[in-house]
């Protein structure tokens, strides 16, 4: 057999399999320290299918949940996968189509032992993990993601927009200060500014419930991401009003969460911040800041600082066993006609039952 399964019981074996990918492709969104965070916060037991073949590898980590535990009654147990939040897919050394051939029928065949009905992905727009899968799964365009390329020289200039200088000379004579923390600096008390910081915003915003993350995830992800995160803050007299986190791997940064608090967006504290994490990024050689998608508003300010940036971002979707995904919806249909009505779209929509 060329291939396996891990659990987090198999993390350091994980790890040694993520090195032997290619350094650009060591990103930290793939490793079992960031997949772990996602278990432990009930998102679904963590797995990573490694395969193996003429010296290629290609490594594929999944949060793996229960159809069953949903409350819907089928003839047997089944489950169906999908990424940790941020991207997911398949990473790989070879793009050979034999390979690629190889792997998914091995996929194939595992999905079918272990009575997953159905798959979903969420590619990485920079890594352009998409490709790998193109023959095998439903790949469908969505919104586009902002990503800022940090080897422009001058990106004060030649990447913001005019707008958005004009908003970070004008934090700056507020007398706006920023702040940065690695894993090892972050001490409980920074941790519950920032919570309190990001709590408020998702309130403000009235964001899917998903995002009220508790304040022990922040504490491990912060903790467990180890020198692979920063947490920032723009301070203003002596006061902490704008944060974000953002974790990175190889070449790599992302966007993560954060927040303002309320009534001091005249100030412009979050074009301050993310301009020095962007500073931040380009002294650690970083070589990419991954500003994420969004609603039309929220876009049009990540734009703003790679006004050049738009990357199309795709997601994937696979069925594997139509007969008891339909099953499946039927009863979810049955059961809660308001959210399969307004999810019906989704590949898992049946999973929205609150």
């Amino acid at each position: 057999m060329n291939y396996k399964t891990l659990s987090l019981s198999n993390k350091q074996e994980w790890k040694k399999y993520f090195q032997k990918l290619p350094l650009e492709q060591q990103d930290v969104y793939y490793t079992p320290e960031y997949y772990e965070l996602y278990e432990n916060y009930g998102d679904g037991k963590a797995q990573c299918f490694v395969f193996k073949k003429d010296g290629e590898i290609a490594l594929y980590p999944f949060l793996i949940n229960s159809v069953n535990a949903l409350g819907y009654e089928l003839e047997d147990d089944y489950y169906d996968i999908q990424g940790a939040y941020g991207y997911n897919g398949v990473l790989s050394s070879s793009y050979d189509k034999e390979f690629i051939d190889s792997f998914y029928n091995a996929f194939k065949q595992w999905c079918q032992n272990n009575n997953i009905i159905a798959e979903f992905i969420r590619f990485h727009p920079i890594l352009e993990n998409s490709i790998f899968s193109v023959n095998y799964v439903d790949i469908i365009p969505e919104m586009d993601n902002v990503i800022l390329d940090l080897a422009e020289e001058n990106f004060f200039y030649s990447s913001y927009e005019h707008s958005t200088r004009k908003n970070i000379r004008k934090a700056e004579k507020n007398n706006l200060k920023t702040v940065h923390f690695t894993s090892n600096e972050v001490n409980i008390n920074l941790i519950q500014e920032f919570y309190d910081i990001y709590i408020n915003t998702m309130n403000r915003n009235n964001a899917n419930s998903y995002y009220f993350f508790n304040l022990k995830f922040f504490f491990n992800l912060l903790k467990k991401l180890d020198d692979k995160v920063i947490l920032s803050f723009t301070v203003y007299q002596d006061k902490y009003i704008s944060t974000e986190i953002v974790p990175f791997g190889k070449n790599i940064a992302y966007s993560f969460l954060g927040g303002t608090r309320n009534n001091f967006f005249h100030l412009r504290p979050g074009d301050l911040l993310k301009h020095s994490i962007i500073r931040e990024l380009k002294n650690k050689k970083l070589k990419y800041f991954c500003l994420g998608g969004g609603t039309k508003g929220v876009i049009n300010f990540k734009k703003s600082f790679a006004k050049n940036g738009l990357k199309q971002f795709y997601i994937g979707k696979k069925i594997y066993n139509q007969k008891i995904y339909d099953h499946a919806v039927s009863q979810w249909k049955n059961k809660y006609p308001k959210h399969y009505n307004q999810n019906k779209h989704r590949l898992l929509g049946y999973r929205d039952i609150q």
